[in-house]
C-alpha cells in the first residue's frame, strides 16, 4: 500500500501550525466520521462520489495492518516545491522512515486530524516549521464518475495584509472535482481567528480557487481569488503556489498546500487544507 505526502515548510506557518496543536478547526466540518456542520452542498449530483470505504485498504488509524507502506511527500520549502521518494511508515506504530518526516509517530501530537478523516492526517512538525497533509495514496473513481464533492474540510492559513496586520486563521474547506475536465475548484470559508492587531476576528472572507489542474492523483495551478479581507487577492503580478494530493479508495479525500504572494496588493497568504 502506498501512502502521499503534500507538505509546507515556512516560518510565515508558525502561528497556523500552533493552531492545529489546538485541536483543529472550530469551524471545521464532520464527514462520516463526525464533528461540525458542512460546508457545502450535502446533496451530490448524480454522477458523483462523496463517500467511499474499501475494506481492504486499511484506515490510518488501523495499527493492526500489516508491515510498512512506502509513502512518497511534495514539500513546499519557502516558495519552492519539492518532491522527494524513499519514505516508509510502519502501521504497527506509525512511525516514519526516511525523508523530512524520519522519526515522526502518526500516532504522535504532530498529527491531527481537524476535517475527521479515514485516509489523512495533517500533520505540524513545529521545531522544523512543516505543516501540510498526509494519507493513503489514491486510487481514482472509476470510469464515468462526473465529480466528487469535498463538503467537509479544514482549512489552517496565515495571512499578512498590507505589511499592518497578520492574521492567523482556519476555517472550511470545500471542493469539487470534476474528472472528465481534470479540473478541481474549492473555497476556504467561515475564516475566523486573531489578527496581531485587531484581535479576535470571524468570517473574514472567502478564498476561491478555480480551475485547478488535475494530473493522475494530483492538483496544481488554477486561479486564486477573494471575498471580504481576501477581495484583492490575485491582483496583476501576484504568484501563487497551489499543490494536493487525493487520497484513500476512490479518490476520497484530499490535501494540500497554498502559498499565494500579491505584492501589488500587500498580501501574502500560506497555508494547508485536509477535505473528505
Amino acid at each position: 500500500m502506498n501512502y502521499s505526502l503534500t507538505l509546507v515548510r515556512t516560518t510565515a506557518l508558525a502561528a497556523a501550525v500552533s493552531l492545529t496543536a489546538c485541536g483543529g478547526a472550530g469551524g471545521a466540518s464532520g464527514g462520516s466520521g463526525g464533528g461540525g456542520g458542512g460546508g457545502g452542498n450535502s446533496t451530490p449530483p448524480p454522477g458523483s462520489a462523496d463517500e467511499v470505504t474499501d475494506p481492504s485498504i486499511p484506515f490510518l488509524s488501523n495499527r493492526g495492518a500489516p508491515g510498512s507502506a512506502q509513502s512518497v511527500y511534495v514539500v513546499l520549502e519557502g516558495q519552492s516545491v519539492r518532491f522527494t521518494d524513499g519514505v516508509t511508515i510502519n502501521y504497527s506504530d506509525g512511525v516514519v522512515t526516511g525523508g523530512l518526516l524520519s522519526g515522526a509517530d502518526l500516532d504522535g501530537s504532530a498529527f491531527t486530524n481537524p476535517a475527521s478523516g479515514e485516509h489523512s492526517r495533517v500533520v505540524r512538525i513545529s521545531g522544523s516549521n512543516v505543516f501540510g497533509a498526509v494519507g493513503i495514496d489514491a486510487t481514482l473513481p472509476p470510469s464515468g464518475t462526473v465529480t466528487t464533492n469535498y463538503n467537509d474540510g479544514w482549512v489552517g492559513l496565515t495571512a499578512a495584509i498590507d505589511g499592518d496586520d497578520t492574521y492567523t486563521l482556519e476555517g472550511d474547506a470545500v471542493f469539487t472535482a470534476t474528472w472528465g475536465d481534470n479540473q478541481i475548484d474549492g473555497r476556504f470559508l467561515n475564516l475566523s481567528g486573531n489578527g496581531s492587531v485587531n484581535g479576535a476576528v470571524s468570517n473574514v472572507g472567502t478564498i476561491l480557487i478555480t480551475d485547478a489542474r488535475i494530473f493522475g492523483d494530483n492538483f496544481d495551478r488554477g486561479t486564486v481569488t477573494g471575498t471580504g479581507l481576501f477581495n484583492d487577492l490575485g491582483g496583476a503580478g501576484s504568484s501563487r503556489t497551489l499543490r494536493g494530493t487525493f487520497f484513500g479508495p476512490e479518490a476520497d479525500e484530499l490535501g494540500g498546500v497554498l502559498v499565494v504572494n500579491d505584492s501589488a496588493d500587500g498580501i501574502l497568504v500560506v497555508g494547508g487544507f485536509q477535505a473528505d
